[in-house]
């Protein structure tokens, strides 16, 4: 159990620092955003990072969040577990992400108070079975059922795994560069030093070539 959790936290941990910490992260945040929304804004400085950051929000910790000229925020989350609760767990990061956008004072304002449009994304590359693409609903999880329920959030969650061919790995390098170095860490995992050999065959083979380079010794150690 402690090797799989292991494991897992260095998927999330290398995702996250892809699209979020890394020097290159911006332009990264971009591709995936022009890759999901099918728009060709060429300009990082569009992004701006406002990932949910647990010093502040008592464990409430999301994997990237960023919004673009304020006018939409995207919330997402690396999964390699099928997970069926990302639509309240979204709730949660979405009510603490506006709490940080909006004043205080402007919610008892007369006038509409317009905020970034949502969208949740949740990108799974585990090895259970998944759909290529799927929603969950919030409502899904409300104990009376109900048409038309008064409260809704839904999660698109995307199969990126290489074996499902994903459209969205043709248009995003990167992610699909992401995906691939998995595939090599599942190829190598019964080695002894399977993440030195997973840096040195992605590097040979130009997956995340410029990435690993640089940061080979941290995904390593």
């Amino acid at each position: 159990m402690q090797k799989e959790k292991t494991n897992r936290m260095f998927k999330d941990s290398v995702f996250t620092d892809l699209f979020y910490s890394d020097k290159a992260a911006k332009e990264n945040l971009l591709s995936l955003y022009n890759a999901l929304f099918g728009t060709d804004y060429q300009d990082p400085n569009i992004i701006e990072k406002v990932r949910l950051e647990d010093v502040l929000f008592m464990n409430m910790k999301n994997d990237i969040a960023f919004s673009v000229q304020n006018r939409r925020i995207i919330l997402g989350e690396h999964q390699s577990t099928p997970n069926s609760n990302m639509p309240l767990r979204s709730l949660m990061y979405i009510a603490r992400e506006y709490e940080k956008v909006i004043n205080p004072k402007d919610r008892y304002r007369r006038n509409l108070i317009k905020i970034p449009t949502p969208e949740f994304i949740t990108f799974y590359n585990g090895e259970e079975e998944c759909p290529q693409e799927e929603v969950l609903k919030l409502s899904d999880a409300f104990k009376i059922q109900e048409a038309n329920p008064v409260l809704e959030l839904k999660v698109r969650v995307i199969n990126i795994n290489t074996t499902y061919g994903h459209e969205i790995l043709k248009k995003c390098s990167v992610l699909r560069e992401y995906s691939l170095f998995i595939d090599e860490v599942r190829r190598h995992k019964k080695s002894p030093q399977f993440l030195t050999e997973t840096v040195r065959e992605c590097i040979k083979k130009d997956i995340l070539a410029e990435y690993l380079t640089r940061k080979g010794s941290e995904v390593i150690n």
